[in-house]
């Protein structure tokens, strides 16, 4: 790039910088997409305290609220008798949930399920249990609970509650209904030859009576996952047998909703909740399948702080001015999305320039686009499969870089070209998005499965400069381009966070939560926080505290630092799958049906 398209580039950045508020927060996780938050907000809250105002949102989203000067945005999509999702996947890590030895911490949605859990639950929605089948699975399950409890000794079921061992190259496990305990966990449980054989036989009838509840065309569908599932067989992080394996995502049934819904752009006054306006997207019936607890309104939207873009996925890209006069509108196609999962991958700007990540089973691609008119500035295509993951710009003390996560490679983009300049092959699943600072950029992926590409995963800390192929040879945990790297450590559902020389990952299930040191990425602790559910929202920090949203609507404040303290816990009686926005000393909670604005009481 030569000084005169540097210097245009500076003055684009300073112009878009210049049309926000300081404290706004413009995109997901914030004007710097690392969960940071610049202003004092609340560390405690909850029904009749500090909560400022609550406001139905109508139909369903798992976007986040964006905050721009005195507005705030939110994404929707609306459709008659609309279900609501109700926890989904039995993975209330608290022990709300169902299934798995141990307090039903449940298990990752297409991911292993905990120990002791014989049938994973986001399996009955793939091969369309009734209510009858359902309840014969759980009362089966509690049968498998109390002979579990039977079989193992006081100390093994402590062992079995704590967090596994992580050093070492990860350890794949796919759901394999009416197992017990996998061959890892009854090694870390040292069961007694007498105990295994009691397993084993334990293990048979329960598998026996669990195929007796299927039926023949149900049994079909589970035999296709053990052969690797929709989309080709396992692999490795460098290059095993799996890749994309043909049209994957349209099978494990995957169903269009018949129905007409309402894609919407709502746009709130940040002082009062008062709707101001609200704007339909696209009225239509869906073009895609999604999971039953996703939504087809996942993404979040971004602003310039003049403008705000509504992404709906495959239902197409919106520009309105912050009247909420539509000024230009994209469709970029409609492609399938492994086991019909639905996409969930937000766009991001860098000026005016708009980026969008769009992974899938047909046709991966990453495409620029001019902000102010929507003309396309540059596509590259993308050796990819579904991703969820959000693309992120790192701002380093070198350059600027797209940056995109991938289940074979990270990439990093020059944004004006979208030439790669560097690449990590890492396998696994992406759904967290990377996060940096000026010296270094942290991402990662936890391990996959058969049914979209398998193997992989790990946390890995790329160094500002870092060119070309930058993967790890067998053995490396670190090279030229990588400071860094912890074989199972890296992030789930939830992104990673970046703040005061620390580095914390939580995982999606069990209320673990990793704090490393930044630069050397030595684990400083790795602890539980307690009675934690499912995490699927992103953490985030002020002041010198760690914020962590669970599904179950508790917010477990940590105290900043090399050392595992809980502060506090907030509690609002509602789901939460959307992470949330912290602008002007308010926090902005997204729940299944409501929207919350949190801001101490004498905060005007």
């Amino acid at each position: 790039m030569n000084r005169k398209s540097i210097g245009l580039g500076v003055l684009v950045v300073g112009a878009w910088a210049a049309l926000l508020h300081a404290d706004d927060w413009p995109q997901f996780r914030g004007p710097q997409s690392d969960g940071v938050a610049a202003s004092t907000i609340p560390s405690e809250w909850g029904p009749g305290s500090n909560v400022l105002w609550k406001v139905k949102i109508p139909g369903l989203g798992w976007s986040s609220p964006i905050v721009c000067g005195d507005k705030v945005f939110v994404t929707t999509a609306r459709t008659e008798n609309q279900t609501r999702p109700s926890g989904g996947f039995g993975m209330r890590g608290g022990g709300a949930g169902r299934g798995g030895f141990g307090g039903g911490r449940g298990g990752p949605p297409f991911g292993p399920p905990p120990p002791g859990q014989i049938f994973p639950p986001f399996l009955e929605d793939r091969l369309g249990l009734s209510d009858a089948q359902k309840q014969q699975v759980r009362d089966l399950q509690k049968e498998a609970d109390a002979e579990l409890a039977k079989l193992l000794t006081e100390e093994q079921k402590k062992t079995l509650k704590e967090p596994p061992d992580e050093e070492g190259p990860p350890r794949r496990r796919r759901p394999e209904p009416g197992q017990i305990l996998p061959a890892v966990e009854i090694e870390r449980l040292k069961l007694s030859d007498a105990q295994k054989k009691e397993l084993e036989d334990f293990q048979k009838a329960t598998r026996s009576k669990l195929e007796k509840i299927f039926t023949d065309e149900q049994k079909g569908q589970l035999q296709a996952m053990r052969e690797g599932g929709p989309g080709g067989g396992p692999g490795g992080r460098r290059g095993g047998p799996g890749g994309r394996g043909g049209r994957g995502g349209r099978g494990m049934g995957e169903r269009i909703p018949n129905a007409t819904y309402h894609w919407q752009v709502v746009c709130l006054d940040r002082n009062t909740g008062k709707v101001l306006w609200n704007k339909q997207a696209l009225e239509g019936k869906p073009r895609v399948a999604i999971q039953p607890n996703n939504s087809y309104a996942s993404e979040t939207p971004v602003s310039d702080g003049r403008r705000v873009y509504a992404y709906f996925g495959m239902h197409g890209l919106y520009c309105y001015d912050f009247s909420g006069k539509e000024l230009w509108k994209k469709d970029f196609g409609a492609y399938p999305t492994v086991m019909g999962q639905g996409p969930a991958s937000s766009p991001v700007l860098d000026g005016e320039r708009l980026f969008l990540q769009i992974d899938n089973e047909e046709k991966s691609f990453l495409v620029a686009l001019n902000a102010g008119t929507g003309d396309e500035l540059w596509r590259v295509s993308r050796d990819e499969r579904t991703n969820h993951s959000s693309p992120v710009v790192w701002k380093n003390n070198v350059r600027t870089e797209l940056v995109t996560s991938g289940s074979r490679k990270v990439r990093s983009y020059d944004p004006a070209t979208g030439k790669v300049i560097w690449e990590l092959e890492i396998g696994g699943r992406c759904y967290a998005s990377p996060v940096g600072d000026a010296e270094m950029l942290y991402v990662g992926s936890e391990p996959g499965m058969g049914m979209n590409g398998g193997g992989g995963g790990g946390l890995y800390a790329v160094k500002a400069g870092a060119s070309g192929d930058i993967t790890l040879a067998e053995n490396e945990t670190s090279n030229a381009g990588v400071a860094w790297s912890a074989p199972r450590g890296g992030p789930e559902k939830a992104s990673p966070l970046l703040y005061n020389g620390h580095l914390y990952v939580v995982k999606n299930n069990g209320g673990l939560i990793t704090c490393y040191d930044k630069t050397t990425g030595k684990p400083l602790y790795r602890h539980r926080i307690p009675g934690a559910a499912a995490f699927w929202t992103s953490p985030w920090a002020a002041e010198g505290k760690i914020f962590c949203l669970d599904d179950a609507g508790t917010t477990h404040v940590l105290d900043a630092g090399p050392e595992f303290k809980v502060l506090g816990t907030n509690k609002l009686d509602e789901l939460f799958w959307a992470t949330p926005a912290v602008a002007d000393g308010s926090i902005y909670l997204r729940g299944v049906d409501n929207l919350y604005c949190i801001r101490t009481t004498d905060k005007k």
